[in-house]
């Protein structure tokens, strides 16, 4: 086992990281509800503005957007059971506020998410494997490159999300779920309102803000132990609202202890950085696109490794 490992493992099990964990790995479900509250208002609240100020409705589109990428992540919240203790209540809230409306379901996901975390960037890990063969997912790329895949997602991404949550669901409550809801928007006769600030967002910013979160995750990066196999991106708020919303921009404190909620990683991180092995081993980005230590720089650079190279690369647990 290389001392690097060796020193991410020694930190996991230090008596000091375990307290933190404890200490911030309580779930509140009413803190939960009130963020979905707030992510939903915030999508009416737009609408009803670009409806009475049409100049407004782009900016409404690419808020709108941006707040179905925000349920996206409480819906992660949900596949770990951090929406609340109960698991039933946990994945009615999770589905009917989170998941069912971008057309995705919480059990889906999370049969996929779960071995994600147990087996990051490795043969074992869906998420990666199913990325592997695809040149778009190889880092380093050039600047060009690159662009060309994020523009892509705002004509194709829609298209294709849609498709690939058809074909991925085995939840016949989500299809309930929209027969009902398609039943109400006929009844109340707000077609144009669906498609204009539902449908619209969904099919294109949407899939642009998610791509540019799953490839910040976990891509670019050296992936010789646990601490740089995933980053911190300690971005803007600007930024982060639209790329990492609900704090999952702390990925990689959230990979070492999934147990805690979205509420509590920022303070997480803080504490670890009192470590020593987190602050000198831990991979922080300072900014997705605008600083010299941004994500961006880090997918054109021998940072990045491509999946070949990768496939030959140890996990932490093959590492010892």
């Amino acid at each position: 086992m290389n001392s690097d490992v060796s020193s991410v493992e020694a930190f996991k099990k230090d008596p000091q990281t375990r307290k933190a964990v404890i200490k911030h790995s309580q779930v509140s479900p009413l803190r939960q509800l009130a963020t979905i509250s707030f992510d939903w208002a915030t999508i009416i609240a737009c609408a009803y503005l670009a409806t009475s100020f049409p100049p407004f409705y782009l900016l409404a589109v690419i808020i709108i957007a941006a707040k179905q990428h925000a349920l996206l992540v409480i819906m992660h919240e949900g596949a770990h059971f951090r929406i609340s203790k109960n698991t039933k209540l946990n994945d009615f809230i999770s589905d009917v506020f989170a998941s069912y409306p971008i057309l995705f379901s919480t059990l889906d996901y999370r049969n996929g998410h779960l071995p994600h975390h147990r087996h990051t960037n490795t043969e074992q890990d869906p998420d990666w494997v199913r990325k592997a063969a695809h040149p778009e997912w190889q880092f380093p790329q050039s600047k060009s490159k690159i662009a060309q895949v994020l523009l892509r997602q705002l004509y194709m991404g829609g298209i294709e999300w849609v498709v690939a949550m058809v074909r991925s669901t085995t939840e016949w409550r989500k299809a309930v779920y929209w027969v009902a809801v398609l039943g109400l928007v006929s009844a109340f006769g707000v077609w144009k309102e669906f498609l204009l600030f539902w449908a619209v967002p969904l099919m294109t910013f949407f899939p642009l803000f998610q791509r540019i979160r799953s490839i910040a995750e976990h891509f670019g990066l050296k992936r010789s132990h646990e601490m740089n196999a995933t980053r911190n991106i300690l971005a803007h708020p600007a930024e982060t609202f639209f790329f990492s919303p609900h704090n999952v921009n702390y990925h990689l404190a959230h990979h070492m202890f999934p147990s805690v909620p979205y509420y509590n990683l920022k303070s997480l991180h803080e504490d670890f950085c009192k470590h020593p092995v987190y602050r000198d081993l831990a991979h922080n980005n300072s900014s997705f696109f605008t600083t010299e230590n941004s994500v961006w720089r880090d997918l054109q650079t021998v940072h990045g490794v491509s999946h070949a190279e990768s496939r030959q690369t140890l996990s932490p647990q093959e590492a010892s």
